[in-house]
């Protein structure tokens, strides 16, 4: 009998030799390890001073997606394994905020294709705030500006 996963995971393919019954198995990649691979992917970037600290609103997964969220990321999972991702941020004021913005979707798509054999659908950028410097002060973006790939 075959176990059905549970339903905070994935499952991303079948993989291995066939045995008696056409398969050896499946894998599965939970979604939090999919936001750990955008987290270090982002934090990795020159510009980047943090994720924003505001609390992403986790969306109702429909029958045909599945979702999850952390301070400063949301991902959103589609029954074909594909990745929709939010990433929502605090940038270094002497960084090109487009070129940054450009560069985070294409690493992160990278990562998702290298790591879990996963396609981005889509990468939102949203720069919440920018650092000026070493004063700590912060500009808070008024009204939310987002590049989409």
């Amino acid at each position: 009998m075959k176990q059905e996963p549970e339903p905070t995971e994935i499952v991303t393919s079948e993989y291995g030799a066939s045995n008696d019954s056409g398969h050896l198995g499946h894998v599965t990649i939970v979604p939090a390890v999919l936001l750990s691979i955008v987290r270090q992917t982002v934090l990795s970037q020159p510009g980047v001073v943090r994720l924003s600290s505001r609390n992403i609103a986790r969306r109702a997964g429909s029958g045909k997606t599945r979702s999850a969220s952390a301070k400063g990321l949301r991902i959103e999972i589609a029954q074909d394994h594909s990745v929709g991702v939010d990433v929502y941020l605090v940038v270094s004021g002497q960084t090109n905020m487009r070129e940054l913005a450009e560069t985070l979707q294409s690493e992160i798509t990278r990562a998702l294709q290298t790591m879990v054999d996963m396609t981005a659908r889509e990468v939102n950028v949203h720069i919440d705030a920018v650092d000026l410097g070493s004063s700590g002060a912060q500009e808070t973006a008024t009204e939310p500006r987002t590049h989409r790939r």
